[in-house]
């Protein structure tokens, strides 16, 4: 499974510009660090061979320039073409072609205890896998702050770090039945 869909999983790069660094933040938004410098990484999944790409919403959020990175290397601008900030979801267009593509698959399908596998680029270090279970459906998930919430979440324990976000949610198939979204915790990596 990791074989086949590791081809269609990207990263995903991100920049504002100086000037966009300055601008006040709305309300809801967290915090930024003091040494954000206005870059940010994320995952992607092809989902279709002329580059289309499924992505998180808050991977590209007011993003100036989306750059990604495909496994053989190959770097190309991204476009914006769709995206729903309540679900956090994005679809990214690149002017590629014959791309590899991870299959899609039903996730009223998965069972509590079904094995999943996530794949991504967490902390930019190039692509991981990860492995769990469901450990339940149809989660509720605060994803800015107290307003907006995101229903019906598969929750995993795969491990899920910052730069996931974007990738792929697998079955034992191997094909996508999610989009790694957030990490609930009072740790980083716990899924």
């Amino acid at each position: 499974a990791y074989d086949r869909v590791k081809p269609a999983v990207v990263l995903i790069t991100t920049r504002l510009t100086s000037d966009r660094l300055q601008e006040p933040l709305p309300p809801f938004h967290p915090p930024l660090p003091p040494d954000f410098d206005g870059t940010g990484l994320g995952s992607g999944t092809i989902v279709r061979a002329d580059g289309i790409i499924l992505s998180n919403y808050h991977v590209v959020r007011d993003a100036d320039s989306i750059l990604v990175t495909l496994e053989d290397r190959r770097i190309a601008p991204a476009t914006v073409v769709g995206f729903d900030s309540l679900i956090d979801i994005a679809v990214l267009q690149v002017e590629l072609s014959d791309l590899p593509v991870a299959d899609l698959a039903d996730a009223d399908e998965l069972g509590i205890g079904d094995w999943v596998l996530a794949i991504g680029h967490p902390l930019g270090l190039g692509t991981t896998l990860t492995h769990g279970i469901v450990s339940a459906r149809n989660r509720q998930a605060e994803v800015i702050g107290d307003d907006y919430s995101i229903e019906s979440l598969i929750q995993t324990n795969a491990v899920i770090n910052p730069g996931n976000s974007g990738g792929p949610l697998l079955d034992s198939e191997g094909k996508v039945i999610g989009i790694n979204t957030a990490i609930i915790g009072s740790a980083g990596s716990i899924g």
